[in-house]
């Protein structure tokens, strides 16, 4: 299943017309279109924020087949993806915040 099909499908499961994602989403209704035709393709911040709103995790538009070979995320990256998933911009932009500060100290380094 191609990502605009799983952008579709999850939106009609929320009873969200094409319009109404895309007013959540600050965009337009043919972009939101245009994506679930794969006539264009989402980036990832904006794959990120269509599965925010509709409560589905961004790994669910990536084949299990992705993680080859891939950086599989550990369950306390994922329940972090999680949390976040829950924050409006402003929280999200403050968590990024912290992690940039708190990634230059030298005690939560690997």
């Amino acid at each position: 299943m191609d990502w605009g099909t799983k952008i579709r499908e999850a939106r009609i499961k929320k009873n969200l017309s094409q319009a109404q994602l895309a007013k959540i989403l600050g965009t337009t209704q043919p972009l939101i279109a245009a994506y679930e035709t794969d006539r264009r393709i989402p980036k990832l911040e904006t794959l990120e924020r269509i599965a925010v709103a509709l409560d589905m995790s961004i790994f669910s538009f990536f084949p299990s087949s992705i993680t080859d070979g891939a950086i599989i995320p550990t369950q306390e990256e994922r329940a972090l993806l999680a949390a976040v998933s829950d924050l409006n911009d402003t929280g999200i932009k403050k968590v990024c915040e912290f992690a940039e500060d708190i990634s230059t100290n030298p005690k939560y380094r690997k």
